[in-house]
């Protein structure tokens, strides 16, 4: 998946290397499959595994668009930056979770990430322009 959303959304994906990836979902016994959580079907799960769960999270809090999927972990950063967009993937495609992402689920999710960052640079600009009518009025 990576790799794939490399190719659509190029320099703007920041992957972090060297950490542990699940494919998420769901495990033969019924129970979530997830990274940050010690289970027979993750035993390698250790502290270093909470600081990159952590890390990410403070990071995408620093997004004002993020693409999302089910997870605890979007929860947290939705309620660490309550003015980010949070746009979860099954609503910006029209349909379920996928399994995968074909080329034309990745330039939707592409083009939606631009149709959002250019309306928060216009919300800023617009913003900016007011509060400088605003100083204006009152020299």
């Amino acid at each position: 998946a990576v790799e794939s959303f490399r190719g659509a959304f190029g320099p703007m994906l920041y992957v972090r290397a060297g950490v542990q990836r699940v494919t998420g979902g769901v495990n033969p016994d019924g129970s979530l499959n997830e990274l940050h959580i010690a289970s027979e079907h993750n035993p390698r799960c250790t502290l270093q595994d909470a600081v990159d769960v952590l890390t990410d999270a403070l990071l995408l809090a620093k997004c004002g668009v993020v693409l999302h999927a089910e997870s605890n972990v979007t929860t947290a950063v939705a309620l660490m930056a309550p003015n980010a967009e949070m746009l979860h993937i099954a609503d910006v495609l029209g349909r379920g979770q996928p399994e995968g992402f074909t080329k034309v689920d990745l330039q939707r999710l592409y083009r939606v990430s631009q149709v959002c960052k250019g309306n928060r640079l216009l919300a800023q600009l617009e913003a900016r322009e007011r509060a400088q009518r605003e100083r204006n009025r009152v020299v």
